[in-house]
């Protein structure tokens, strides 16, 4: 670093065992002023979140295989996987075998399309994401009747779990996401195009209807807008 100047640098702290690590940073030399020559930091190392892919209940060996397999790769990718450096271990189960999994196993659960389930699946569901697990509903063709919705997504079970009443499906004439909420832990990755309007290229084509539940609509809260 020249006098007076800035720099800016990364590291990397590779070959960890699993727990907590102390380290520190230290600017070697003399200034006038040494007691911010050090920063120090921790590093937690733990084994990769355990996330369960849950696809529909097959009606062929090929059906939403394709899905869940994508979703399983984004997350765990092969390469990292062979290097030890996922960050996830996914395993993917049919969704008649959800009722059979032990929940608080996994970090997150992710609903590939799901078909009607029981209320004790979507209350089992709630339970994890109070506690906090992570719940992500990915709702397609099999929550449809028609236009409309199949009534088990809107039983009271479904809505305490969705935030709100789903009602029917949606094709607008040019409409596209706006008006991000960065500040959602969710959303934080898309930050840098917080000053740039690319929402404008990904348009919708179809969406469903949601009106605030009536069970829990303080805890529900819109990450972006159409």
């Amino acid at each position: 670093i020249e006098e007076n100047g800035v720099a800016e640098t990364s590291f990397s702290v590779n070959d960890l065992s699993n727990g907590v690590h102390h380290g520190v940073v230290r600017i070697q030399g003399a200034d006038s002023l040494a007691i911010d020559n050090e920063r120090y930091f921790t590093i937690d190392v733990r084994e990769p979140w355990k996330i369960l892919l849950v696809r529909p209940v097959k009606t062929d060996e090929l059906e939403n295989d394709v899905s869940a397999e994508t979703v399983s790769v984004v997350l765990s990718p092969d390469e990292l996987v062979e290097m030890g450096q996922a960050k996830y271990d996914c395993t993917i189960i049919d969704q008649d075998g959800l009722l059979d999994q032990k929940l608080s196993d996994y970090s997150a659960v992710f609903l590939l399309d799901p078909k009607p389930m029981p209320d004790t699946a979507w209350t089992n569901l709630k339970k994890f994401a109070s506690a906090g697990g992570g719940v992500a509903v990915l709702l397609g063709e099999n929550a449809k009747t028609g236009f409309g919705v199949d009534e088990s997504f809107g039983s009271p079970a479904a809505q305490q779990l969705l935030g709100g009443e789903l009602t029917e499906v949606w094709t607008p004439p040019s409409v596209f996401f706006s008006n991000a909420d960065y500040s959602h832990p969710v959303m934080a990755k898309y930050k840098r195009f917080e000053t740039e309007d690319v929402w404008r290229d990904f348009e919708i084509y179809q969406h469903w209807g949601l009106i605030d539940s009536e069970f829990e609509p303080a805890n529900l809260r819109t990450i972006l807008r159409f």
